[in-house]
């Protein structure tokens, strides 16, 4: 009777919403799963993905997740914000795990909390940037750590494309209202080749109906097993490296990149990273003709990749053709405005040349829906140096 109490009181206060499609595969075949305590729980027939609908709308989690006290959650007895030290220690172990899948270079944590991952991080040499919906995760995160955290969800914070070599998110996934938009955001945000790690609970099967996993709805959206993560994944546009199961699901993946010649994902990513690693070593030695040839055929391998065409612009630029590399990286930010690299180097080769009239329109254009936020802000300090 408390629960059914609950839920009247969340229909009264907040508008229902009812999907018609599949948050993961857009199928419109819905079957009745499960009922917990008067929630319920929807399958789709196509994919297995086990999800609530209807569900309390967007507004109902704003106000639920915004303040502090929602931390007060206790952990092995002892409340989560009490927990600092034991939580750092414990991400700087697995961070040693990430490191020998990826260097160290950037880094942002969707679902950051009160920042204990983003500073184990930090300590240990990352770029870090986190994205939170909580108002005072946020705050404590910003005055404890001094981490520049965006207030809200990744698509509204205005991220550059290509920007980070790796995304953390955990126990995030089955609070968010759409995973594929969040999976997709990621996808764009990565440079190719970067690194996505995941943790959620997780249905050991789609016939779980007992599991503890659903205790938590209505904050729990997403019910997924490892089969229905992976399809998500791969849809997005990602490579699944590694999968470790036990009480919590976790998954490595990598960002993918697009190929007509090359069909299996893993293999066009081998090749791209491979011949991107000798371009570039070409070019540092000074071998610029050669990394130029590498980077061509790369073009031709792999169709409208932003950082294959910044790359080709500045080899370009190194010996002299300095027309042809601002016509190249323009194209590479006609396809995509926001890639940060080729936003950079145009920056810099426009201003040697004295002409600011280009940049400064890609400047406008990026910073026009986003125009305080931490990037924008970078791109008009530099523009205007």
């Amino acid at each position: 009777m408390k629960e059914m109490k609950e839920i009247q009181e969340i229909i009264q206060s907040y508008s229902m919403v009812h999907l018609n499609k599949c948050p993961v595969c857009v199928g419109e075949n819905i079957m009745p799963w499960h009922r917990v305590n008067g929630w319920i729980l929807k399958e789709c027939s196509c994919c297995g993905f086990v999800f609530l609908d209807p569900r309390p709308d967007r507004s109902y989690y704003k106000n639920l997740y915004d303040p502090l006290s929602q931390y007060e959650y206790l952990v092995d007895g002892v409340q989560y914000m009490k927990k600092e030290k034991d939580f750092i220690d414990a991400y700087n172990n697995w961070l040693a795990d990430i490191e020998k899948m990826i260097s160290k270079g950037t880094l942002l944590e969707i679902g950051s909390a009160l920042g204990y991952f983003l500073e184990a991080a930090r300590r240990r040499g990352w770029e870090v940037y986190g994205v939170e919906v909580s108002s005072g995760g946020v705050r404590c995160c910003k005055e404890r750590y001094g981490i520049d955290v965006f207030c809200g969800e990744i698509k509204e914070a205005g991220i550059p494309s290509g920007y980070f070599d790796c995304i953390v998110t955990l126990h995030t996934l089955e609070h968010v209202y759409d995973p594929m938009e969040l999976m997709s955001e990621c996808y764009r945000v990565l440079r190719p080749g970067g690194l996505i790690v995941i943790e959620i609970p997780y249905l050991k099967s789609v016939d779980a109906r007992n599991s503890n996993v659903l205790d938590d709805i209505p904050m729990h959206l997403n019910f997924f097993t490892v089969e229905t993560l992976e399809m998500l994944l791969n849809r997005a546009g990602f490579v699944c490296l590694e999968i470790a199961k036990g009480e919590n699901l976790q998954i490595y993946a990598k960002r993918a990149v697009n190929s007509q010649s090359i069909h299996d994902k893993s293999k066009a990513l081998s090749v791209y990273e491979r011949m991107l690693s000798t371009g570039e070593e070409f070019f540092k030695k000074g071998l610029y003709l050669e990394s130029l040839r590498m980077f061509n055929i790369m073009k031709d391998l792999f169709e409208n990749d932003a950082a294959i065409l910044n790359n080709i612009g500045a080899v370009l630029w190194a010996i002299g053709e300095q027309e042809q590399a601002m016509r190249v990286i323009e194209h590479a930010l006609k396809i995509d405005c926001r890639y940060w690299d080729g936003l950079i180097n145009l920056i810099h080769m426009q201003r040697q040349v004295g002409r600011d009239l280009v940049t400064h329109q890609y400047v406008k254009l990026f910073g026009g829906e986003y125009s305080d936020n931490v990037w924008s802000r970078k791109l008009q300090e530099i523009a205007e140096a």
